[in-house]
């Protein structure tokens, strides 16, 4: 069936070229059809194969139809360009909100973000369409002018690379705030902060990575989280707090070196692509080496990432309250399926972005590049999560956020002092 599958696409082509319609028409060509672009011909083979065959949800597609306009863009189209409709449109289909298709002009500006101008905050598009305020830069220009974390973007316009005119709102409030500053370099991600915090506990807050970083970036960017919980536990945390809650996703393999430490030694995940189980992989931390294991078989796929002096805490496998929200997405519902299931765990704040899939891709002819969702995570315990995941705790998501009355920060620090090792220290 799988080998029937890969097949129909490739029939689609050679019926495209030799008939100038396609093997999908059981009528005979029209005497007139136009002729066949056949580099857009391979060029929708390949994609519209590997969406078929790859995608978690390719079933949701109507195959027949979009075959009958893959045939038809092939005849009547002069340019790659000229697909990148039919085939968003196609991607849109999947309904898994984590699926993309990128043109090579997008593949640039994620490539060159590094050197993008920078803000002064990370905003992200909510499910219910606004935009929010995820984090605001301590000392930046944004922070002067008032902006905070769940502030409501109301609009904004660049000037060039020179500034930014932004209008917003607070939380919760109808009253707007408009300024305009300049844009400065952004050079690297936003780095972990971690804290030592009364009663003997301790805080780790992880913002995104870049996944398209070079290897070199993403162990740069896992060791300075590590050092960060290295510097709050000079004195004995007996319990802490990871908090996700800005945390928007990037390399997976990255953030669970950074976090190794608080997840404990051991598997901590599996990523299961549905449609082709046999290469479900297990995600193992050990002594700061993260490595994915092909599930099932005696050779694995090597190391992922690894630091040559990983942290160890004073104590070990911890208590630890992760906080979540709407923000925390992709990657960093990866980490929160990483700690379900892991002992003394317990979840604040409000739902999950939604896409805690693993996401695989490949780069088409003139640059662009398709990202598929190919499976589902799976955590310790055999738990499948494909949506948005909830907390144990639910609390009110930008009521205080990161202040000194934070509820979820509040309900998480209970927790944590109502713990036996939390109980012991005081």
């Amino acid at each position: 069936m799988g080998m029937k599958k890969r097949l129909v696409w490739r029939g689609l082509l050679l019926g495209m070229v030799l008939s100038g319609l396609g093997a999908a028409q059981s009528q005979p060509p029209a005497l007139n059809s136009p002729p066949l672009n056949l580099t857009n011909a391979l060029y929708l083979s390949k994609a519209l194969t590997y969406i078929q065959t790859h995608a978690l949800y390719s079933s949701r597609v109507d195959w027949p139809k979009t075959q009958a306009e893959a045939q038809r863009l092939a005849q009547t189209t002069t340019t790659t360009a000229q697909l990148y409709p039919f085939l968003r449109e196609v991607i849109r289909e999947l309904g898994d909100h984590h699926s993309a298709f990128q043109t090579p002009t997008d593949e640039g500006l994620l490539l060159n973000n590094l050197g993008k101008p920078d803000a002064g905050y990370l905003a992200v598009a909510t499910l219910d369409g606004l935009h929010r305020v995820s984090s605001v830069f301590a000392g930046s220009r944004a922070a002067q002018a008032g902006l905070r974390a769940g502030d409501l973007i109301v609009s904004y316009q660049n000037n060039g690379s020179v500034s930014r005119h932004l209008t917003w709102r607070h939380s919760g409030e109808r009253t707007t705030h408009t300024a305009t500053w300049p844009l400065q370099p952004n050079t690297s991600p936003v780095p972990a902060v971690g804290r030592a915090l009364p009663n003997h506990l301790g805080t780790l807050e992880l913002y995104s990575n870049m996944p398209w970083a070079s290897p070199t970036l993403q162990i740069k960017y896992a060791a300075q989280a590590q050092a960060q919980l290295k510097s709050a536990d000079q004195t004995a945390r007996c319990g802490w707090i990871l908090d996700l809650r800005r945390d928007e996703g990037g390399n997976t393999g990255a953030m669970m070196l950074a976090l190794g430490p608080l997840l404990g030694d051991g598997s901590v995940m599996t990523y299961w692509p549905q449609r082709q189980a046999a290469l479900s992989q297990q995600v193992i931390y050990k002594e700061g080496q993260v490595k994915a294991v092909v599930a099932g078989r005696p050779r694995d796929l090597g190391l992922i990432f690894a630091l040559p002096h990983p942290v160890t805490l004073k104590v070990k496998n911890p208590p630890v309250a992760v906080l979540q929200g709407s923000f925390t997405a992709s990657a960093a519902e990866g980490l929160v399926v990483a700690f379900h299931g892991r002992p003394l765990t317990r979840f604040f704040g409000a739902a999950t972005y939604g896409v805690p899939t693993g996401n695989a891709g490949i780069r088409l002819p003139d640059g662009a590049s398709i990202r598929l969702t190919e499976g589902v995570s799976v955590d310790r315990q055999g738990h499948q999560y494909e949506g948005p995941i909830a907390p144990d705790v639910v609390t009110a998501e930008w009521s205080h956020f990161g202040e000194a009355g934070d509820p979820t920060l509040i309900a998480a620090t209970q927790w944590l002092e109502s713990q036996a090792s939390c109980r012991a220290a005081r």
